[in-house]
């Protein structure tokens, strides 16, 4: 080990001992500064020997790798994503004159290694451009650093000091547009051609979408994900990947209301579930373990378990066909079960939005309050809005609620299985009571 190499590894152990010495939020803020800017000015003397080592081929000549990123692989356990990014990074820092003020001011760290690979990449891309370019004039690569090249890092590098490496990233791909116009028409046709979704059952019953989307089909994700997915409240104990999912669902479940939606034969979107009789009986009611008693399905002919049969029970998207035990169709749900876009409407002006207290969510499933399989009528004292994770909690038992004398007009309570016990009344004054 080289002495420069133990005098680091001394340092690093120093600071290790010094952690102890940390004991504010002032002093872990302005070492994790110190220490972010200490590990980015060691990724780009990584690069730099990388880059040597990929010019004198040492993979090759040590282990008989077929590449630098592979063997960045087996000899430093890297995953193959970073071992390329570092290759990559490394082969512009070594040919680009131009890249020098960034790696400068990542030493000086008023810009990070992140940005460091967002200019290099942008450098790369000005170059293959300025081939294009030399090869349809009959001109051979420039003999020295282009101006352009300059600028670019001059005005990506003063960016960089207000902005993170993403962000930065995006303004580098404008200034490519800029550069070279055509470029971005051919990109936005390639993400054209390449869009696609997938959506496959999995063996337990779930299911995996895949999307590969358009710029504009991506910012649209991420604006209604984004807009959507926050935590509704306290007790949202949801991960932000769970948050996202319900509030595409939630999307859906808007969208499939809409009467601008195709229609497919005689349906439009809906979800369609076939049933015995018996499922919709009160709960003592049901045969439960009797050999005659046959879960509700979807139309695919997956099972459906009974708390997610109740709550879908509330969902003005779904067709439900009653059979008979031999599958002859029985009944088909009528409009009347489910709240009229009027009555919603009345909802939300009461309710405005999820009922449970403190809840934030904008997008609500109308509930009935006494399951409309136990009796329950379809009108306001008897409905309220409720977001879908505090609507799956009611119907999975993590919270009940209870109303009074004038049901949901007035205050609702909400009981936790734990005994917690928390009140909603709502704001302002109720309408008058609507019925279908």
């Amino acid at each position: 080990m080289s002495p420069s190499l133990v005098s680091l590894a001394d340092a690093v152990a120093s600071i290790e001992r010094d952690d102890v010495l940390v004991v504010n939020a002032s002093q872990r803020k302005e070492r994790l500064t110190e220490l972010r800017h200490a590990i980015d000015r060691l990724e780009v003397a990584f690069d730099a020997t990388v880059a040597a080592s990929d010019t004198a081929g040492d993979g090759q000549v040590l282990d008989g790798a077929t590449s630098t990123a592979a063997w960045l692989r087996h000899a430093l356990r890297l995953a193959p994503r970073d071992a390329s990014a570092h290759v990559h990074t490394a082969r512009a820092l070594s040919r680009n004159e131009a890249a020098d003020p960034a790696v400068e001011a990542v030493r000086e760290g008023s810009i990070s290694y992140g940005h460091l690979r967002a200019i290099t990449g942008t450098l790369d891309d000005l170059a293959e451009l300025d081939q294009a370019s030399g090869r349809a004039h009959g001109i051979g690569a420039p003999a020295t650093t282009p101006s352009h090249h300059v600028e670019a890092v001059t005005l990506l590098v003063d960016l960089a000091g207000q902005v993170d490496p993403a962000q930065l990233r995006s303004a580098s791909r404008h200034l490519r547009y800029v550069l070279d116009p055509e470029r971005g028409k051919a990109d936005y046709e390639r993400q054209s051609q390449t869009r696609r979704a997938s959506l496959a059952p999995l063996l337990d019953g779930t299911w995996r979408l895949e999307v590969l989307t358009t710029a504009e089909g991506g910012a649209l994700l991420r604006q209604l994900l984004t807009a959507t997915g926050s935590p509704t409240s306290s007790d949202d104990s949801r991960t932000a990947t769970q948050r996202r999912h319900d509030a595409l669902l939630d999307a859906l479940q808007v969208a499939t209301q809409s009467d601008q939606l195709p229609v497919s034969g005689a349906l439009s979107p809906r979800i369609l579930i076939t049933t015995p009789p018996e499922a919709f009986l009160p709960d003592k009611l049901r045969p439960g373990s009797s050999p005659a008693w046959r879960p509700a399905t979807f139309a695919d002919g997956g099972p459906i378990p009974g708390p997610l049969f109740d709550q879908l029970s509330c969902n003005p998207t779904l067709i439900r066909v009653i059979q008979s035990p031999s599958g002859v169709v029985l009944d088909v749900g009528r409009a009347h079960r489910f709240f009229t876009p009027g009555q919603r409407t009345a909802l939300w002006t009461r309710d405005r939005g999820c009922r449970f207290p403190g809840c934030s969510a904008p997008w609500t499933h109308a509930h009935h309050v006494l399951p409309w399989q136990q009796g329950g009528t379809t009108d306001l004292a008897n409905g309220l809005l409720l977001c879908s994770h505090h609507h799956r909690a009611v119907h999975d038992g993590t919270w009940s609620l209870t109303t009074g004398q004038h049901g949901a007009n007035h205050a609702v309570t909400f009981t936790h299985r734990n005994r917690l016990t928390v009140h909603h009344s709502p704001l302002p004054p109720p309408d008058p009571l609507i019925r279908e």
